[in-house]
């Protein structure tokens, strides 16, 4: 598998009488997102989920399909820090537009099975439904039966298992494969540490996920309202009896899945919170696992990190 690659887009939303109206419908934004490329297609994994009016549910968007508007380039075409002029479609397919995007890394899922065909309907099913009982081992801090999700030795890095806890690692061991005599060792921490997998919303009929997300605010900061601080753009303000009070941004902690055609992702890591959106620098970072049918079975096989 390569690196992952961040890109900076600029989109620019059409809308329609059949299509929905997006927050920033109608001129052109900035967005930040994960290149995913798959076994026949290209999307964007976006930073921050974009709401549109008249989505289903008042869904948030998350992912946006990339249509290029010439050959699709093959990875070694995509250069870092270059330009590439696509079509983009939402996976709801609510919103359509031009995104000039900036690749800076790429995730490739096609590196991790090469030559095997897109699930079937079914065995989409299948592996969304296994991974809601992925979600009650860790739920019930049960090892064993966690134990019998991972395909070990698992490919990538134990550190992201640990989360913050990869510091009580062994040298050496955090960029290691996590293998069974690991888990043994550390399956405590694991437990804890995956925690926020298990507040992943899952709607296994629709094949939808809504994202786990641990506001870093309280509810009486939530409560607030808060302007932009014009001497600082990384800051914020409030007034309360007569005063003004800076703020700075914070980061929420955030888990969620998204479905691929090979392959089920889940992200655990740390996100801009939305009230008061902390940098890029802190927030963004996630733990990335990837699952998989293994001869009809679920298997955790692959884990790494981004940011």
């Amino acid at each position: 598998m390569t690196g992952f690659k961040e890109m900076m887009v600029g989109l620019l939303f059409i809308s329609g009488t059949s299509m929905a109206q997006c927050r920033h419908a109608g001129e052109s934004t900035e967005l930040s997102g994960t290149f995913v490329r798959e076994e026949t297609t290209d999307s964007l994994l976006l930073d921050t989920p974009l709401t549109c009016v008249g989505a289903e549910r008042g869904q948030q968007l998350t992912r946006m399909t990339l249509r290029f508007s010439g050959e699709r380039p093959g990875p070694e075409e995509i250069p870092d820090d270059s330009e590439v002029l696509v079509d983009g479609v939402f996976d709801t397919g609510v919103a359509t537009g031009e995104a000039r995007v900036k690749v800076t890394d790429i995730i490739s899922l096609e590196d991790d099975t090469p030559g095997d065909p897109p699930m079937s309907a079914a065995d989409k099913t299948a592996l969304v439904e296994a991974f809601t009982h992925f979600q009650q081992a860790v739920r019930d801090r049960d090892s064993a039966r966690l134990a019998t999700y991972l395909a070990f030795p698992v490919a990538g890095e134990t550190a992201p298992f640990l989360g913050e806890r990869a510091a009580r690692l062994a040298p050496g061991e955090a960029d290691a494969p996590l293998t069974a005599s690991r888990y043994r060792r550390y399956q405590r921490e694991i437990l804890e540490a995956l925690q926020p997998l298990a507040g992943i919303r899952v709607d296994v009929p629709t094949l939808r996920f809504d994202e786990y997300r641990l506001n870093a605010l309280t509810p009486a900061e939530q409560a607030r309202e808060y302007s932009p601080d014009p001497e600082d753009e990384e800051s914020w303000y409030y007034q309360e009896n007569g005063k003004r009070h800076r703020v700075g941004g914070v980061c929420d902690r955030v888990s969620n899945a998204m479905l691929y055609d090979t392959a089920l992702m889940v992200t655990m890591g740390m996100d801009a919170n939305l009230t008061l959106p902390g940098s890029a620098e802190r927030c963004e970072f996630q733990d990335i696992f990837f699952f998989t049918l293994v001869n009809g079975e679920m298997k955790l096989v692959n884990a790494t990190s981004a940011g």
